[in-house]
């Protein structure tokens, strides 16, 4: 026998004996629960208590509750191998079909019980409101009728002879000599491969053709052969890779990922229609290559764009709506086809995206002014939210065009995507010009899209800000670039519709310290083209011209939001100026704890959105940015001027408020936290911009000197963030969490190691662990999302709208009980008093405090419950809204029905009931009362 074989079959058997070490630690003592409901429910699992005389379930022998979705769910459940002799299966509070599969018992590694069909019904006897059991093949239909619906055992689990017993570690064995035979023989298959691949470019003439076409029959051969490869990967990605994750992440006890990827133990074809529309497009850039990619991207792009819009695909979090409301129509879809709503995204799903539905489901055609959501005069749907409006206004937001001439669901997919990829195409323009390489516009392209603020705010303005600060310098870049006047006059074009988008964002908080970020590249664009003497009289003159009808647009919008723009300005919150808060000093460590709120755990010291950061260590990077300029002058022009200006403007997060000097740089309008933000983009661009010239012309330090810093680098930043409470208790409170927290310290040393280093193969390293780091951090924020029936296609909403459409839309809806199931109700097109109001309706107010005694409470940005009382008016802060920021965002006003007359309030929409004393004097009805949730209407006399 050969040296080579002998060392294979030793090879195998240790891969083998570690397989099957770790699937003797991992096949824990427990139960494997496969069901399927029609609506959510909550699970809970008693098991035996040996101990306890009578009755053997108590609450200390009780699992966690298990939340699952409407649809097929396959839980794995830990219960103690000594408990396992009888089971009780809680199926939650609520009226609900379950359908059991079956019920695996693993008493050990090797050997389990099933449960299922006529062995279920005889082994689990005992039901409480349970009104029918149906048999039907190997599987039990409950229907669960009461508030405690639950099976149990009678009966010892080794007593009951009818239980079928097998073995589990006997379907395991093959997988295990596959995977293991595979791996000891990999350099043998490799080697294959290589060689199949070389005579398939080397001599297969259909390879040759595909992969570069020459005419139009091989271009349509190229697009049918991406087609099946794409729907090949992407069924494998849905039907085995998916659960492949579950399995693994569900077996590591990451509860965070399971929960992300629990959907994905079933098969859907909608799910693997948004894999295939990706790894189409991404196919088809890949196999035309990267030259042809590149001339074609925007191609590429407006077909991703169309392929998502199609399939209603978004990342939207309104999925968390499911967790609120469980009565579904008929007509319900799960709007999450796989990961997890992020609750804390509230200003998406619970207060931005209703404005956008109201709009379209109010009965008019996209009004500018919206009466059903203000009590006289309408609310201007442009500051609320800047939702879409069927007016010339709409241009500054191209995102929103999709509603005007879409499907609701189709235009909302549209807005999502439309910022995704233009956000990845204009970073990939910035980040080319300033590099001036195909290779960093790909690595800047990446690292935006992935960069956790991007992620954490998608759905917010500030998004589109960076995108149209981007495409804006792009175009002047090109305007000077092209000889040809048609074109460099479209480019012209561009610079002026791209600054009127900047500029009616109206977020000033992000807009003023971005502009100070993007003034050294605008200014090093100008520079670069002084020879074509870009402020000639005749040049200005030109501008002006060009400018025209943007500046017309703006006009138009201060003249249709004046009044509305002049009662955000006295507000106490926004108004005219922003608080100035001062910033933690340890924020900058929290970049440790970023890369796993998405994975791991939300922190509990701030939530994630506030969180995240991006991975740049300015500490390094600004003094090494120094040396490279003092040693290499003017070649370090343009990565010096933007350190510079973000250097200056990190100094003011932590800097005392100075504020003249606020004032005049018009930083009062912003406050530290989003000025550092910012600031984040900022070393982005100025890594994006070093890197490039480092090839050739400069060099870092030497590598001892490198590894001396990187060593430093790792005892600071170890010592500062063991020392800081929030991030080393956040590390502390998972499992691994210490060795997690060492090994991020190390990774973002070893990065400052590749940094100093210099050289072209190094900071193509260094960049390649951002871009995973980046990925790995915010791959599982956004949900997949289909549709938008978690939203509408709730037993409440169709009430709701039958009861509006019986009485021709007269009357207001009153929801009591929480604000954001109120813009829920407005987002069903009914005319509504309470939920978010991004600027006060005063009118209203004035007729529920006439005296204004409550104004401080409601002269502002808010989130409004109103509830029916016999008393006095009166309104409160909910005090776990209140922060540093604003004393409280959520109000509770209390109205008596003299006032609910006075506002037109016709029905009240209500989980806390309304006053008993109401009721008896007939002064208001119920009209509805929901079987499933805790809702009901009722209608005021």
């Amino acid at each position: 026998m050969s040296k080579h074989v002998l060392c294979r079959i030793i090879l195998f058997f240790i891969l083998f004996l570690l397989l099957f070490i770790f699937y003797s630690i991992k096949i824990y003592p427990g139960i494997i629960l496969n069901i399927e409901t029609d609506t959510p429910i909550d699970i809970n699992i008693f098991y035996d208590n040996k101990n306890a005389s009578g009755y053997r379930f108590d609450d200390k022998n009780l699992t966690k509750t298990y939340n699952i979705d409407k649809g097929q769910a396959n839980l794995q459940i830990s219960v103690p191998r000594s408990g396992l002799n009888r089971l009780r299966i809680d199926f939650g509070s609520k009226p609900a079909k379950v359908v059991v599969h079956y019920i695996l018992i693993n008493k050990s590694p090797f050997s389990n019980y099933m449960l299922s069909g006529d062995n279920l019904i005889r082994y689990m006897s005992t039901t409480n409101d349970i009104k029918e059991v149906k048999l039907q093949g190997n599987t039990v239909e409950y229907h669960i009728s009461g508030n405690d619906g639950f099976i149990a055992a009678e009966q010892d689990l080794l007593d009951n002879s009818n239980l079928y017993k097998t073995y589990t570690f006997i379907k395991y064995l093959p997988i295990f000599i596959v995977i293991s035979l595979l791996i000891a023989v990999l350099d043998i298959i490799l080697k294959s491969f290589r060689i199949l691949v070389k005579k398939l470019t080397g001599r297969n003439y259909l390879f040759k053709i595909i992969y570069k076409p020459t005419n139009i029959k091989q271009f349509i051969l190229l697009v049918i052969s991406c087609l099946l490869l794409s729907l090949l990967i992407a069924y494998i990605i849905d039907g085995i890779l998916l659960k492949l994750l579950y399995f693994i992440v569900n077996s590591l006890e990451l509860e965070t990922l399971s929960r992300y990827f629990a959907a994905g133990q079933t098969f859907s074809a909608i799910r693997m229609v948004f894999f295939f529309n990706i790894i189409f497009v991404v196919m088809l850039a890949v196999f035309i290559g990267i030259k042809k990619a590149i001339r074609y991207r925007y191609i590429l792009a407006l077909l991703l764009l169309i392929l998502m819009t199609i399939g209603k695909f978004t990342g939207s979090s309104l999925g968390f709506y499911d967790g609120m409301l469980y009565g579904n129509t008929d007509n319900y879809t799960n709007s999450t086809l796989l990961g997890i709503p992020q609750g804390i995204r509230g200003d998406e799903w619970a207060t931005e995206k209703p404005y956008y539905f109201a709009q379209v489901n109010g009965g008019e055609d996209l009004p500018y002014y919206n009466n059903k959501l203000m009590y006289r005069g309408g609310a201007d749907m442009v500051i609320h939210g800047f939702a879409p409006v069927k007016d010339i206004i709409i241009l500054t937001r191209p995102s929103l065009i999709g509603f005007l001439f879409l499907p609701v669901d189709n235009a909302f997919a549209f807005y999502w995507w439309f910022k995704l990829i233009a956000l990845f195409m204009a970073a990939f323009e910035i980040s080319r010009i300033i590099s001036k390489k195909i290779l960093y516009g790909l690595f800047g392209a990446f690292i935006f899209i992935f960069a956790p603020p991007m992620r954490w705010w998608l759905s917010q303005a500030t998004i589109e800000m960076y995108f149209y600060a981007f495409f804006g310098i792009t175009c002047l870049y090109y305007y000077f670039k092209y000889y040809n006047k048609r074109i460099s006059i479209l480019y012209l074009f561009g610079v002026f519709y791209f600054l009127m988008c900047y500029v009616m964002i109206m977020y000033p908080a992000a807009q003023v310290p971005f502009a100070y970020i993007m003034l050294p590249i605008i200014i090093w664009v100008i520079y670069n083209n002084l020879d074509k003497k870009p402020f000639t009289i005749k040049r200005i003159m030109f501008y002006l011209i060009v400018a025209l009808p943007f500046i017309l647009i703006i006009v138009r919008f201060f003249i249709m939001s004046g009044n509305a723009i002049d009662v955000v300005r006295n507000t106490i919150y926004p108004g005219i100026e922003r608080e100035w808060i001062d910033m933690d000093i340890a924020y900058p460590l929290y970049q440790l704890v970023s890369p796993y709120t998405a994975l791991i755990k939300h922190p509990n010291f701030l939530n994630s959105s506030l969180i995240s950061q991006y991975y740049i260590f300015s500490m390094v990077l600004v003094p090494y940015v120094v040396y490279l300029t003092l040693k290499y002058g003017k070649k370090m022009i343009l990565p010096a001027s933007i350190c510079f200006v973000t250097c200056i403007l990190q100094l003011f997060t932590i800097m005392p408020e100075m504020k003249f000097i606020n004032k005049i740089t018009l930083l009062s309008m912003s406050y530290p936290d989003r000025i550092y933000a910012v600031c984040g983009v900022g070393y982005v661009l100025v890594l994006i911009s070093l890197f490039p010239i480092m090839k050739n012309n400069i060099t870092g330090i030497s590598k001892n000197m490198s590894r001396i810093f990187a060593i430093i680098f790792w005892f600071v930043l170890l010592g500062l963030a063991s020392n800081n409470k929030n991030t080393f208790n956040y590390f502390l409170s998972f499992q691994l969490g210490t060795v997690i927290f060492l090994l991020t310290v190390t990774i973002f040393a070893y990065m400052v190691y590749l940094l100093l280093l210099g050289k072209a193969n190094t900071n193509k390293k260094y960049m390649i662990i951002l871009c995973i780091l980046y990925f790995v951090s915010t791959a599982t924020i956004d949900p997949i999302t289909y549709g938008t029936d978690s939203m509408f296609e709730k037993t409440t909403m169709q009430a709701i709208r039958n009861i509006n459409k019986e009485n021709n839309g007269e009357g207001r809806w009153m929801v009591s009980g929480s604000p954001t199931i109120g813009n829920l109700v407005a987002a069903q097109g009914v005319s509504r008093v309470s939920g978010t109001y991004y600027y006060p309706d005063i009118p209203m107010m004035e007729i529920i405090d006439p005296e204004h005694e409550y104004e401080k409470y409601w002269n502002q940005f808010a989130h409004i419950d109103m509830r029916l009382s016999t008393k006095e008016t009166d309104i409160n802060i909910l005090q776990h809204q209140v922060t540093k920021k604003v004393a409280g965002l959520d109000r509770i006003v209390y109205i008596n029905i003299e006032t609910a007359k006075k506002l037109g309030i016709k029905y009240v929409f209500t989980n806390v009931g309304v006053p008993e004393e109401l009721i008896t004097r007939h002064q208001i009805e119920k009209l509805y009362k929901d079987t499933i949730d805790n809702w009901e209407i009722y209608e005021i006399k």
